[in-house]
């Protein structure tokens, strides 16, 4: 039998809001639904890469990525610059975008989230169907310079229930698939979930 440890137990909950992300239903509260598993994938996996030296490759390699390219698409978040950094855009890392989204999520205490709705032609209502994020996007090889603004500049960005979906299944498959066959094999054989 195999020994179970940490990393299993973390493969195989990032594995679960992977597929609960992947098969939810259209409901009255999708949006939400989407949000919270998006944020809970985002937060996880973000801060195991970032902090292990088993995903560190993957890390790096989302380091070499453009945000700007999928499955990411930065371009397609309705980008609006609200503070000047040093860099363009076009040139924010995978890495740099996901830790700017994971922070103004997990430090919401800048009112760095707010959600995002539209009305409907002729009727009073408004209706959920995203959320806007206020992102400030340094170098996260390099932390957060206390001083100093950041590299690629503050930005609000619309993400959609289509855009977190996309992106939170992007990195949860990053970081599942950063496991060799036999942890994911003994994960998904010894480790259950509710």
């Amino acid at each position: 039998m195999a020994m179970i440890d940490e990393r299993h137990v973390e493969w195989r909950v990032v594995a679960r809001l992977r597929e609960l992300l992947d098969r939810q239903p259209e409901a009255e509260h999708d949006v939400t639904l989407t949000y919270s598993l998006f944020t809970a994938i985002l937060c996880w996996t973000c801060q195991r890469m970032r902090d292990n030296g088993r995903s560190l490759p993957i890390w790096k390699e989302l380091g070499r990525e453009r945000a700007a390219d999928q499955p990411w698409g930065v371009r397609d978040l309705h980008p609006d610059k609200l503070e000047a950094g040093t860099r363009d855009l076009d040139a924010l890392t995978g890495s740099a975008f996901l830790v700017g989204l994971r922070n103004a999520m997990a430090h919401g205490d800048d009112r760095t989230v707010r959600p995002y709705h539209t009305g409907r032609e002729g009727r009073p209502d408004r209706r959920l169907v995203g959320f806007v994020f206020d992102a400030e996007f340094y170098d996260p090889d390099k932390g957060r310079p206390r001083e100093s603004p950041p590299t690629w500049g503050k930005w609000r960005l619309t993400l959609k229930k289509v855009d977190m979906r996309r992106i939170g299944l992007a990195l949860a498959d990053r970081f599942c698939n950063g496991f060799d066959s036999d942890a994911r094999r003994d994960a998904e054989r010894h480790v259950l979930v509710a």
